[in-house]
């Protein structure tokens, strides 16, 4: 079953971040950039509010509602970000033939 330390993990082996570095306030973009898709990945796979994934990664409403959407452009025009994209599909699909 699909939880958000099972995504966080996910997305942290993806990235080759540990998961600590994902949830601490790092603002470098090799943290920043996994913490966002962590926290999309939660609102796609999970239905989670972004009050409840902010609450989850210590962080605040807005900086979530920021993160789903901006994840949310590099999924629908990966030319953007092929890398968060790919990881958001991938991350998607293993877990989409997991409840099968």
């Amino acid at each position: 079953m699909v939880s958000v330390n099972g995504i966080i993990e996910q997305v942290a082996e993806f990235y080759g971040v540990d998961r600590d570095d994902i949830l601490n306030g790092n603002r470098r973009h090799i943290f920043s950039e996994p913490r966002h898709v962590a926290m999309y990945l939660c609102h796609r796979l999970l239905g989670m509010s972004k009050e409840a994934i902010a609450a989850n990664f210590g962080k605040n409403r807005t900086l979530a509602s920021y993160a789903v959407k901006k994840v949310g452009d590099w999924v629908k025009c990966p030319r953007f970000n092929r890398k968060a994209a790919e990881c958001v599909e991938t991350i998607m699909w293993n877990n989409s033939n997991e409840k099968k």
